[in-house]
């Protein structure tokens, strides 16, 4: 699992550095980018139905960790944020990646 991060880490940075060498061709020069390590704790709990009568709790607090990028243009943010943990002993892995567009500064309506 920690390769994994180490790996997403190495891509989003290679991509980053690739990107922001060529902002003055392509993406113009407002483009912005943005890296950030996230930690937390994640409290999980898994309630299970028995035999009549009988229900089982479960409980589990783990470390939650990741990585959030967002890169920023005038015309576009994109954001992504990759998590990792472990509750009740399962590995969760979870990536939500965000594309906002914007239309023209000087339209009406974008």
């Amino acid at each position: 699992m920690y390769l994994n991060l180490i790996a997403i880490c190495l891509l989003v940075l290679a991509s980053a550095r690739l990107s922001l060498g060529e902002e003055s061709t392509h993406l113009g020069a407002g483009v912005k980018f943005l890296m950030a390590p996230l930690y937390g704790w994640d409290r999980n709990e898994l309630t299970m139905e028995g035999p009549p009568g009988q229900t089982s709790v479960l409980t589990d607090t783990a470390p939650e960790y990741g990585l959030f990028t967002m890169i920023m243009h005038p015309r576009f943010v994109l954001n992504n944020t990759v998590f990792f943990l472990e509750p009740n002993d399962t590995e969760v892995t979870g990536d939500m990646l965000f594309l906002n567009l914007y239309g023209s500064k000087e339209d009406r309506l974008t």
